[in-house]
């Protein structure tokens, strides 16, 4: 959904023309597809993650959403405001952003995703059971508060190499045993811990070099 033409991205699927709305709508007629309001039918919260197109492409759906859904969901992302209504961010949007990487590592790609495992913790919790927090100003006071304290300081300079010193890299990563490890966590360990500055999709495909891993992550 980001615009890059691979073999694990959805434009790469496709054959002919891409409109990402009419390949969402397509996809809502699918035999496997939920409708939005369905989700609703059961009890409880509704938490959704969402990275920038998928939060544009849920905007409408969203915001047809009566008072008594919006009041049940949780939207967690990185710099979702711009792309969702008015009534939703107001109604379901909690308030993460990159202070998160200070307490739960990883890549851009994958932000959404860690903010929401981050999110059902504080949820499970003992103190925030304890303190009775059911709505949406309380589920925000819970992510300022854990995120309050990080301070994420000067970004750090991270210096240009070649294919083969980071193919160097993702191999003495996994001869520490890491071999186990998702392309997502080595490229952070790559970035960090050696200072090396790294494109998301040219990771990915070095480190399916290095693994001789498939597009979908599997070993051959």
């Amino acid at each position: 959904m980001t615009g890059v033409a691979g073999s694990d991205a959805v434009r790469g699927r496709i054959v002919g023309g891409f409109d990402p709305a009419s390949w969402w709508r397509a996809l809502q007629k699918g035999p496997y597809a939920t409708a939005l309001d369905e989700v609703f039918q059961s009890e409880g919260l509704v938490l959704v993650a969402l990275s920038h197109p998928y939060a544009r492409l849920l905007a409408d759906d969203l915001a047809a959403l009566d008072e008594t859904c919006l009041a049940r969901l949780r939207i967690v992302g990185m710099g979702l405001g711009p792309h969702l209504p008015e009534r939703v961010r107001t109604a379901a949007l909690l308030p993460y952003d990159d202070r998160l990487d200070h307490l739960v590592p990883g890549v851009r790609s994958d932000f959404c995703q860690r903010a929401l495992s981050h999110f059902v913790g504080l949820l499970t919790d003992d103190r925030a059971r304890g303190s009775g927090t059911t709505d949406i100003q309380g589920h925000r006071a819970l992510v300022d508060a854990a995120l309050g304290p990080v301070r994420t300081g000067t970004p750090s300079q991270r210096t240009r190499a070649t294919d083969e010193v980071i193919v160097q890299r993702i191999s003495a990563h996994l001869s520490t045993g890491a071999r186990a490890r998702s392309a997502s966590h080595l490229l952070r360990a790559v970035r960090d811990m050696d200072g090396i500055a790294c494109e998301a999709s040219r990771f990915a495909r070095l480190y399916r070099l290095v693994t001789r891993t498939g597009p979908k992550g599997a070993a051959q």
